[in-house]
C-alpha cells in the first residue's frame, strides 16, 4: 500500500510543541507573527477573548498566508503561516476568519507542492476524521481550493482520502461533489481503488459509480483486487460478510484472480490470495478461494519471480512457520485444506 507520510505525524507531534511554547521568544517581529501567535493560543485554549486577539490583529493589517519564519520542525519542508496553522490545528472558525480577510487558497505551502488541501486532507488520514477536520476541509473546497491539486507523492486528494487508515465517505462524497476525479491516478499507476478503498463495500461503490476502474493495474501489477480483505487492524479476526460482494466487483469475470506473468510490471507482485493471507481476514480468504482463487499458483509473479516463492499453499504454510504473528491462522488453514490444482 502506498506509504503514509511518517513524517507529517512527526511534524505534527512538533507543531503541538510550538503551540504549547507559543508565548516564547522568537527572532521573528511583525503582524504576521502576533497572528501566529495568538492563531495558536486559540488553537490551545478556544476562548472568546484568544479569538477576540486573532480578530484583533486581523484587523491590524495582518496577512494569514504571508510567507512568516521556516520553522524546520514544524510542518515537512513547508513554512509555517498563520493560515497553515489553523488548517493543520483544525479550527474551523478561524480557517473561515482568514479566507474571508482573503487568502490564495490554491498557493503551494511549500516549494514541494503542498497546498492547504493536500496537506489538510494528509493530516486527516491519520486516524478516524474528526468533525472539525471535515469542516475545515469543507471551508477550503468551498473557497476554491483545487479538489485533483496533486500531493508531493503524486497522490490526489481523492485518493489519499478513500485510502485513509478509516476513510470517511462524507469526505469522499465532499471530494467528488466538489469535482473531484475519480479516474485519476498517481505516477506509479494507483488508483483510488488501489488500497484501503477495496475493503470497504460502501466506499467501493460510491467510487465505482462515480468512474473509478474497478479493474485497473498499478504499473507493479497491484489491482484493486489486491487489497480486497486488507482491513484496518481493530477489524483483525472479525466477521467480514461483504467480502464476496467486494470480490464480485473487482473481479472482472472471466479472468483470473491472479496476476499473469506476461503482464508489465516494473517488479514481481504477490498474488491477491497470498497477501489476503496475511490480512488476517479468514472470511474474505475463503470468498477469494470461492471466487476460484489458485492456491496452487506461483506466489510471486513477474521479474522472474515465478519460482523463487514456490506456490501460494508452499509460500503460506512456510511463512506459518517463520513468521506465525504475520499469517493468520485461520487463512492458513482454509488454504492449506483447499483443493489441489
Amino acid at each position: 500500500m502506498r506509504a503514509r507520510t511518517r513524517r507529517i505525524a512527526t511534524g505534527l507531534a512538533c507543531l503541538c510543541m510550538g503551540i504549547a511554547l507559543s508565548g516564547a521568544a522568537h527572532a521573528l517581529e511583525g503582524k504576521e507573527w502576533k497572528l501566529m501567535v495568538a492563531m495558536g493560543d486559540y488553537a490551545a485554549n478556544k476562548t472568546p477573548q484568544n479569538l477576540a486577539r486573532v480578530r484583533a490583529v486581523l484587523k491590524q493589517g495582518a496577512r494569514p498566508y504571508d510567507k512568516t519564519a521556516k520553522q524546520r520542525h514544524a510542518m515537512p519542508d513547508a513554512e509555517l503561516t498563520p493560515m497553515g496553522l489553523a488548517v493543520v490545528s483544525q479550527v474551523p472558525d478561524v480557517v473561515a476568519l482568514f479566507i474571508a480577510s482573503g487568502v490564495a487558497i490554491n498557493m503551494p505551502m511549500s516549494p514541494k507542492g503542498w497546498t492547504l488541501l493536500t496537506y489538510a486532507i494528509s493530516n486527516a488520514t491519520l486516524g478516524e476524521l474528526k468533525p472539525d477536520q471535515l469542516e475545515t476541509i469543507g471551508l477550503l473546497v468551498g473557497a476554491g481550493a483545487n479538489v485533483n491539486a496533486l500531493a508531493p507523492s503524486g497522490e490526489p486528494p481523492l485518493a489519499m482520502a478513500a485510502n485513509a487508515y478509516t476513510p470517511s465517505p462524507d469526505l469522499v462524497r465532499m471530494l467528488l461533489k466538489s469535482g473531484a476525479d475519480a479516474r485519476a491516478t498517481d505516477p506509479n499507476g494507483y488508483t483510488v481503488l488501489t488500497g484501503r478503498s477495496a475493503s470497504d463495500l460502501d466506499l467501493l461503490k460510491l467510487l465505482v459509480d462515480a468512474g473509478a476502474d474497478p479493474h485497473a493495474h498499478a504499473k507493479t501489477g497491484l489491482s484493486p483486487l489486491s487489497f480486497v480483505c486488507e482491513r484496518r487492524d481493530e477489524l483483525n479476526g472479525q466477521p467480514d460478510p461483504t467480502a464476496a460482494e467486494r470480490i464480485a466487483i473487482l473481479h472482472a469475470p472471466g479472468t483470473p484472480i491472479e496476476p499473469q506473468p506476461g503482464e508489465s510490471r516494473g517488479r514481481w507482485v504477490e498474488t491477491p490470495l497470498l497477501r489476503a493471507a496475511m490480512a488476517h481476514n479468514p472470511d474474505c480468504v475463503k470468498a477469494l478461494l470461492d471466487a476460484g482463487a489458485n492456491p496452487d499458483a506461483p506466489a510471486l509473479i513477474g521479474a522472474g519471480k515465478e519460482d523463487a516463492g514456490g506456490t501460494v499453499r508452499e509460500a503460506v504454510a512456510r511463512g506459518a512457520k517463520e513468521t506465525p504473528d504475520v499469517y493468520d491462522a485461520g487463512a492458513v488453514a482454509l488454504i492449506e485444506a483447499a483443493p489441489r490444482q
